[in-house]
């Protein structure tokens, strides 16, 4: 025991009679109770400015809350009136699905008289073309009887002139 005494003194006492180490030196920190000072009021201003940091939080704290007093009281009357305004979304909604079924009837209707228009159109061109020809067909009717007719009447005529000599 006596061995590792004496090892520690040894050791304190390199410690003092040394020079100090790198990291001391490199950061310029002298060693000794003169050079704590530093520290302990740097140590000693972050605790005031973390007491000065906490009695601003709790001034703002109490100054959110009588806000938030206040603010509920307009938040009801914003709720209020969204619900009022949701009811009226949802009857125009239904209205406009409403407006939007007799659009697609109305659509419905109009392509269905469309198809009609162009069937019937179809069909007067048709009865047009048929009737043409029905008129063609009476054109030549008609040329061949005047032509027997007129056969006809030559021949009444040859026939009369016949017995008249």
């Amino acid at each position: 025991m006596s061995k590792t005494l004496d090892y520690l003194k040894k050791l304190q006492e390199k410690r003092v009679n040394e020079p100090p180490g790198k990291y001391a030196q490199a950061v310029n920190i002298a060693q000794g109770p003169a050079s704590r000072k530093i520290p302990t009021a740097v140590f000693y201003s972050l605790i005031a400015v973390s007491m000065g940091i906490n009695a601003m939080a709790i001034f703002f704290l109490a100054n959110a809350s009588s806000k938030n007093k206040s603010n509920t009281g307009r938040i009801a009357e914003i709720e209020q009136a969204m619900g009022k305004a949701i009811k009226k979304l949802e009857t125009h909604g239904a209205d406009m699905k409403k407006s939007d079924d007799a659009i697609t009837s109305i659509n419905n209707k109009l392509k269905e008289t469309n198809k009609k228009v162009t069937q019937l159109e179809k069909d007067i061109v048709k009865t047009q073309e048929t009737a043409r020809f029905d008129i063609e067909n009476l054109n030549k009717a008609k040329n061949a009887m005047q032509n027997k007719i007129s056969v006809l009447a030559d021949k009444i005529n040859e026939s009369k002139n016949a017995k008249q000599q």
